[in-house]
């Protein structure tokens, strides 16, 4: 939620992280002004959009590993813990309706601030042709605290998960 406008996204994935399907519902004073849905099938993904500006569908041959990444949306990002291993990977971008190819990399443990309290956590880079995503997650795969310049995104906890 941002002011008055809502975004729900639903992210259906198998337990290695494989798309299952994809969906958003955006929401401006209570009026849907966006609506995607990507239905993955064996060897295709299916994409249609509902905008403002109009309707789009697309379909895409399915590639080995490909991922459906939702870079807007924070929570998303424990999925790259679960990918990390320097292989380029394709991936959709369900809101610009692009496929870009992705690296995950690992920098290992390092200490961050989280609600005044410093933790250990494991810190992987995200990169495109655009730019890299700094990300930060604990020992369960929860995220801590998302970096990405290049969309503009700041975010961390604020409070560590499981504390209260």
């Amino acid at each position: 939620t941002l002011g008055s406008t809502r975004t729900t996204t639903l992210l259906r994935t198998d337990t290695a992280g494989t798309p299952l399907g994809y969906q958003l519902e955006g929401r401006e004073s209570g009026e849907i002004r966006d609506r995607i849905n990507l239905q993955v099938g064996s060897d295709r993904l299916s994409m249609r959009a509902q905008t403002v500006r109009g309707e789009s569908a697309r379909e895409l041959f399915r590639r080995p590993g490909m991922l459906v990444f939702d870079e807007d949306a924070v929570h998303q990002y424990f999925l790259v813990a679960m990918i990390a291993d320097s292989a380029s990977r394709p991936a959709v971008l369900p809101r610009t309706n692009a496929v870009v190819e992705i690296r995950v990399s690992s920098r290992g443990d390092e200490p961050i601030e989280i609600a005044g309290s410093q933790v250990v956590a494991r810190h992987f880079v995200v990169s495109d042709a655009r730019g890299d995503r700094d990300v930060w997650v604990d020992r369960e795969g929860r995220v801590l605290r998302v970096e990405a310049p290049v969309i503009h995104l700041s975010a961390i906890r604020d409070a560590i998960p499981g504390e209260r």
